[in-house]
């Protein structure tokens, strides 16, 4: 700690009280500090054993412990870390911002210390992770301009600060990595909240810095060229404030960086949705990081600078301009250069500007709109105009004369209208320059017809050809419905065959003689009148047909006579009846009724028969009589 650098250090915040005391600032009055001083209930929420003395409560708390602090004020500033802290991770719980309080290092601290770690809080030495959680944690707040290497030194662990105020300015914080999650800074006035001075990795996480002149100044000498310092910082708010006419950087950025003594090492700093009101830096152009208006001095190229997800700064120089309060504001200077240049598909402008924070060169290349007075058939002029999104820039204009347009045609449109029992097709196209000119040109169509048939559809093409080529020929086709058959009258034919009488129907198209239907059935046949001896009889033969077209038909067929029969010899009257006859019951004399068949060959067969039983009968009667 008694390097160059911590010496001119020393120098300057000396001065700087001496300046102090010139503008009437109060000299610090100093006391004594009560060790292990609490005067809330303390609770170890492990054991639930309560507590008047925070020491003695942490001593006899385990490693992991979490102790549970009421409304007051605590400390343990002045307590040895052996036999309490040392080796152990403990958690301390407060009632909230407004009622528990820890007062870190002396209430005064000893002028002996100013530039040294002796006026720092020791009662974590060797400690593990230290977590403070809901109260406000108090340094140093008055008169700190030339005091510093203060917080809790020698915590060998992690420092974890969440839902808490901080009041006063702190260096030191765990040696392994320091986490700040919703919680809000009071840096003292006129100086910073604190520095990255003994963690290699501080994250702070959506949290408020409220300061006067500087908030946090990326910074160490304790290892300094040993290793990388990445700080993290994520949904932060920056409040300070800033002056035009700071001229020897007494108003800092967010994050102001000295890289001055890292050697081979650098700070990393990834800053994400977070914003800043603060002193603009000139080099950096942004209000959340910079050098404090001393670049020459602070920034030597070993500090990278990534923003919302892009490197935009690193090896001492801008990556890009993007992220800066130049392009946010949009505030550049206007260098009254423009380049005109004409490229394949027209005219383009290029402006030329400063930004007015830092005098970064930006150059902006729009392309032209063109207004022309010519018309599609006289000459006349053609306007570029380039307009730009810097407004900086003014638009720019550049006029060149031009021959006639000559016409711009939309594409043709086509209509059909029936017309004089035919169709006519209008072929029109538009210019795209001058609605007004119109070239329309009217057709009569020829036709071709193509006939329907009884079975298939037929079709008319109507074929319009224009005199302007610039009018491709149209056609439109008109379907024409199959015309179905032109059926004539059914005729009926029949025709006698072996296993009966067959009927044929049979109809041909009017249209097409070859479009035949045709259907032959086997007739079914039934007596419709039985004959008799003395009538002859009648046969029907029918004919249906499944072609509903076709009408049943029928054919008729008499039915010869029945032969008379031959009558028995007279055989004596027996009064009884033999049992093998039968009495007729209707006391009628039976008929026989043969069918019908409508061939006379049955006939006669019985009639030769009746004739030889006649000619046997009359014989046997002869033969009786000569015995």
């Amino acid at each position: 700690m008694k390097s160059f650098l911590k010496t001119a250090s020393r120098a300057v915040a000396a001065l700087f009280a001496v300046a102090l005391v010139t503008m009437g600032v109060a000299s610090p009055a100093f006391a004594d500090d009560g060790a292990g001083a609490g005067t809330g209930t303390i609770t170890n929420a492990r054991t639930n054993v309560k507590y008047t003395d925070l020491a003695k409560a942490t001593a006899e708390a385990e490693n992991n412990d979490t102790i549970l602090l009421g409304e007051g004020d605590y400390t343990l500033y002045g307590v040895s870390s052996e036999g309490t802290t040392e080796g152990k991770n403990l958690t301390f719980v407060g009632s909230g911002t407004d009622k528990t309080s820890w007062r870190i290092g002396p209430e005064v601290p000893d002028p002996k210390h100013y530039k040294d770690e002796y006026n720092s809080d020791y009662s974590f030495k060797g400690a593990g992770t230290v977590t403070f959680s809901n109260m406000t944690l108090r340094s140093v707040t008055k008169n700190t301009g030339n005091i510093n290497y203060l917080g809790f030194s020698h915590i060998q662990g992690q420092t974890v600060v969440e839902d808490c105020v901080i009041n006063g300015k702190t260096h030191y914080w765990g040696y392994q990595g320091a986490v700040f999650k919703n919680t809000t800074f009071n840096a003292p006035n006129g100086d910073y909240a604190l520095w990255t001075y003994s963690s290699p990795t501080m994250t702070f996480e959506n949290c408020t810095f409220n300061a006067s002149r500087a908030m946090i100044k990326v910074y160490t000498d304790f290892s300094a060229g040993k290793h990388d310092i990445t700080v993290n910082v994520n949904k932060c708010t920056f409040n300070s404030q800033s002056s035009k006419l700071d001229v020897f950087g007494y108003y800092k950025q967010a994050l102001s960086i000295d890289d001055s003594n890292m050697g081979n090492f650098k700070y990393i700093l990834n800053i994400t949705n977070s914003s800043a009101t603060a002193q603009r830096d000139e080099t950096t152009c942004s209000q959340l990081f910079g050098f404090g208006g001393k670049a020459k001095q602070y920034n030597t190229g070993r500090t990278d600078v990534t923003i919302d997800g892009t490197k935009v700064w690193s090896n001492g120089q801008k990556l890009t301009h993007s992220y800066t309060d130049g392009e946010r504001d949009d505030n550049f200077k206007d260098e009254k250069k423009y380049d005109w240049e004409k490229k394949p598909d027209g005219w383009y402008c290029t402006g030329h500007a400063k930004c007015g924070y830092c005098g970064y060169e930006i150059a902006e290349t729009v392309k032209a709109t063109s207004v022309d007075t010519a018309t599609c058939t006289e000459k006349g002029t053609r306007t570029y105009t380039a307009t730009f999104s810097h407004k900086c820039f003014k638009p720019q204009t550049k006029t060149e004369e031009i021959a006639a347009l000559g016409h711009d045609w939309g594409e043709p449109e086509y209509s059909w209208a029936e017309k004089d029992g035919g169709w006519c097709c209008t072929a029109k196209r538009v210019c795209k320059r001058d609605a007004s000119h119109v070239e329309e040109e009217t057709v009569k169509a020829s036709a071709k017809n193509t006939p329907a048939t009884c079975t298939g559809a037929g079709e008319d093409v109507y074929t319009a050809t224009f005199s302007n080529k610039a009018f491709e020929a149209q056609t439109k086709t008109e379907a024409l419905d199959p015309l179905d058959h032109d059926w004539g009258e059914p005729e009926y034919s029949w025709t006698k065959q072996d296993d009966g009488w067959h009927c044929t129907a049979k109809r041909v198209c009017k249209r097409d003689a070859s479009h035949v239907e045709e259907e032959t059935v086997k007739a079914t046949y039934e007596v419709t009148t039985p004959a008799t001896t003395e009538k002859e009889g009648e046969g029907t033969y029918t004919a249906t047909f499944e072609n509903e077209a076709f009408e049943t038909q029928t054919k008729t067929e008499p039915i010869s006579k029945l032969p008379v029969k031959p009558q028995d010899p007279a055989k004596p009257k027996d009064d009884k009846p033999s049992k093998t006859d039968k009495p007729n019951k209707s006391g009628k004399t039976n008929k026989q009724t043969l069918p019908g068949t409508g061939d006379s060959t049955a006939s006669v067969i019985m009639a030769m028969l009746s004739m030889a039983t006649i000619c046997f009968a009359g014989s046997a009667i002869a033969s009786k009589i000569r015995k």
